[in-house]
């Protein structure tokens, strides 16, 4: 059973179709709010199908330009769209995969992999009014039975207060289960 997409009721009745590109999907009308909703497998507002707007986000996330995916979409789909629109959708569409990808909870292994590496950068960077001239630490933790990233940290020493943050966080990403052996190359942090 559906629930109203306000209200959350599941006093809801069936109201009429819409009709998208030829295509019929089911209106519904919840009984305790009057709200109009439907219920689709299309990406919410959007005004070409969604394989479209699927094939710019696996393009973008492949390091593919915007303006390389326009050019794409203009060669082989005759789709004349502006890279200023193909950015809209991938922030728009980007926080809704993360959402949904955020609700999952993977059954991890008993071995976790941790390790941390420097990343650096051009320039000296100011932060917080401390000029920090070569780069960043980036801390990474993976359940090596499923290679799920548990959690990411970029931090500008490696300190153990940096390292405390980075437990916490993933202590939050586990959800409470905990690993049999914490892997590390056994750099002091």
């Amino acid at each position: 059973m559906k629930d109203c997409s306000k209200c959350q009721s599941k006093d809801i009745i069936k109201y009429g179709f819409n009709h998208v590109r030829g295509e019929q999907i089911q209106k519904y009308k919840c009984c305790s709010c009057g709200a109009i909703f439907s219920y689709s497998d299309r990406l919410p507002s959007i005004q070409v199908s969604d394989e479209i707007v699927c094939v710019c986000m696996d393009m973008y996330f492949e390091g593919v330009s915007y303006r390389t995916i326009q050019r794409h979409l203009k060669a082989h789909y005759k789709i004349h769209v502006s890279h200023v629109t193909i950015y809209y959708w991938i922030q728009k569409y980007s926080e809704l995969i993360k959402r949904y990808v955020d609700s999952f909870k993977p059954k991890l292994s008993a071995v976790w992999q941790i390790d941390e590496t420097y990343l650096t950068a051009k320039g000296a960077k100011t932060i917080n009014g401390r000029k920090y001239p070569h780069g960043f630490w980036l801390w990474v933790c993976i359940d090596t039975g499923t290679r799920y990233v548990l959690d990411m940290h970029l931090s500008l020493d490696r300190s153990q207060q940096e390292c405390d943050i980075f437990f916490e966080n993933i202590k939050k990403a586990a959800g409470g289960q905990l690993p049999e052996i914490i892997a590390s190359d056994g750099q002091d942090a």
